[in-house]
């Protein structure tokens, strides 16, 4: 007898359609759920989130730091903290005409609201709405100093249109209460001050909301929490939590694509955190507290991974000091020289009298890979130095120059002009020096006029240096109280620095004056006003 089962007449789909629905209600019912109990089931419980965001300007060579190694530590502590580099995109759509901001020269037009309005008030409305549309009750910006007036603009508008957002703000640019007072109130709920990676994971996985109240559980006696304004409830809260050394975790770069950087293969690490100097300018040390060394084995650890996946050839050390821990620094050279690792890297070092006794430290760095160091010499005057506190003398800052050539490095250095209490004669002995000592030096890495920034001895200690501080936002404009060392002085100094540095063939990342120069903001002011009428 012929089989008709599948003759395709209307008998035999109806056939076949019974036996599929009786084989689809067999299947529910072996199920220890009905079809009723999975459409009111719970979804599962949502880990704890916060999108990470780095906004500008920043290095556009090298993937940011801060960010990815909060990320690190929140993914190991069971947060969802995926990461966005803001400054990376940003500066890849603005390149064709407006690549030169992101250049060190440039750094003063980030402090300006009016400029950076003009140029990124449209971009600001695509980074917030992309920030609000990731799903995450909290976002954290990791913030410098150059970066406020941006962040600002984007605040507002988050505020606008997702005003349940909780706004979380940390990094160097909100260290210090001059940083935090130009947000508005109501711009931001939670300013996170110092090291972030533990203060972070408790607001999160415990729901700290602006108010300082823990939605889960009770927070630890270890956190910290004050009011800039204690007496004034709208004051946004601060948060701080001591990390140690050993709980740092290295970036694994999850989420970041790196062939977005012109470093290509090279990325950025540090080997600890702090400074062993008290260098008066310097708002960092403040911030960051006393040099601590990460732990080794996780730092060679990172390495071997890095090369693993993503086959690097090189790292910049993002370390205030690079020698920092000359012990542990020379235990690095040591493992990469005996395992025949193949890296070339560079870093920022201090002029350091006891590894100036170590010459074969030098050598042993150059043979590791090491191929540039560039060195905060900032002047070359004895009493100048002494002033600015740098903990060393010309004829050590001299010797290690010399130790680093030696070895076969390339040195750059640093240089400050018109710090407070410098001379005439004392800024031309350090003209004269730069001639004197040009075949042990490169290149100026930095050339800038002196800035009083917020955090450093020069405004925590004004008085003591006979100065009058500037207002926020204008780190330049201030003079000493006796009249000798003002905006147009420095200006001066700076401008004969960079002739000086040319006429020796030097290579220089020089800073541009224009966006406070006096002279030059009043011709602007003038040609603006022709073009108004």
């Amino acid at each position: 007898m012929a089989d008709d089962s599948n003759d395709g007449s209307p008998g035999s789909r109806l056939r076949d359609g019974a036996r599929a629905a009786r084989f689809l209600v067999g299947q529910l019912r072996s199920r220890a759920w009905t079809v009723d109990d999975r459409l009111t089931a719970a979804a599962p419980e949502r880990k704890p989130s916060v999108l990470l965001v780095k906004t500008p300007p920043w290095d556009t060579r090298l993937a940011p730091l801060g960010i990815n190694y909060l990320s690190r530590y929140l993914r190991t502590h069971g947060v969802d903290a995926p990461v966005w580099d803001c400054n990376i995109d940003t500066y890849l759509r603005f390149r064709m005409d407006q690549k030169q901001l992101w250049d060190m020269e440039e750094a003063v037009f980030w402090f300006t609201p009016e400029r950076v309005a003009e140029v990124f008030n449209h971009e600001c409305d695509i980074v917030a709405r992309r920030i609000i549309e990731a799903d995450t009750p909290y976002v954290g910006f990791s913030l410098t100093m150059e970066g406020i007036q941006f962040a600002k603009l984007v605040t507002d508008r988050i505020r606008r249109d997702a005003p349940d957002k909780i706004i979380v703000m940390g990094g160097p640019g909100v260290a210090f209460p001059e940083f935090r007072a130009l947000f508005p109130r109501g711009a931001v709920d939670l300013f996170v001050v110092g090291a972030g990676e533990e203060a972070l994971r408790l607001i999160v996985t415990q729901g700290v909301k602006p108010d300082g109240t823990a939605q889960h559980g009770r927070l630890p006696d270890t956190l910290q929490m004050w009011r800039d304004e204690p007496d004034h409830p709208d004051c946004p809260l601060c948060i701080s939590h001591p990390v140690t050394p050993q709980q740092f975790e290295h970036p694994d770069f999850e989420g970041i694509d790196l062939c977005k950087y012109s470093g290509r293969d090279h990325i950025a690490l540090i080997m600890g955190r702090g400074c062993f100097r008290s260098c008066a300018f310097c708002s960092d040390k403040p911030d960051q507290g006393k040099y601590r060394a990460f732990d080794f084995e996780k730092l060679m650890q990172a390495i071997a991974f890095y090369k693993e996946h993503y086959w690097i050839g090189g790292i910049t050390w993002n370390d205030l000091i690079l020698n920092g821990n000359i012990n542990q620094l020379e235990r690095y050279c040591d493992v990469l020289l005996e395992n025949n690792v193949d890296l070339v890297w560079d870093g920022q070092a201090t002029a350091h009298r006891v590894m100036n006794k170590r010459p074969h430290l030098f050598h042993k760095m150059a043979d590791a890979g090491c191929t540039d160091l560039t060195y905060g010499l900032e002047s070359f005057n004895n009493d100048v130095l002494a002033i600015m506190r740098k903990g060393y003398t010309e004829d050590v800052a001299v010797h290690t120059l010399r130790n680093t050539k030696a070895a076969g490095m390339v040195t750059g250095i640093n240089m400050i002009c018109g710090f407070p209490g410098e001379t005439e004669a004392q800024f031309q002995h350090t003209l004269d020096a730069l001639e004197e000592h040009r075949d042990d030096i490169d290149r100026v890495t930095s050339l800038s006029v002196c800035a009083v920034v917020p955090g450093s001895p020069l405004w925590t200690e004004h008085a003591k240096f006979g100065i009058q501080r500037p207002k926020p936002g204008h780190y330049h404009e201030w003079e000493t109280l006796d009249g000798t060392n003002t905006l147009p002085v420095r200006i001066d100094r700076h401008a004969r620095m960079k002739a000086r540095v040319a006429e020796l063939g030097l290579s220089a990342v020089i800073q541009s004056t224009d966006e406070f120069d006096p002279d030059v903001r009043a011709e602007l002011a003038r040609k603006e006003a022709l073009t108004m009428r």
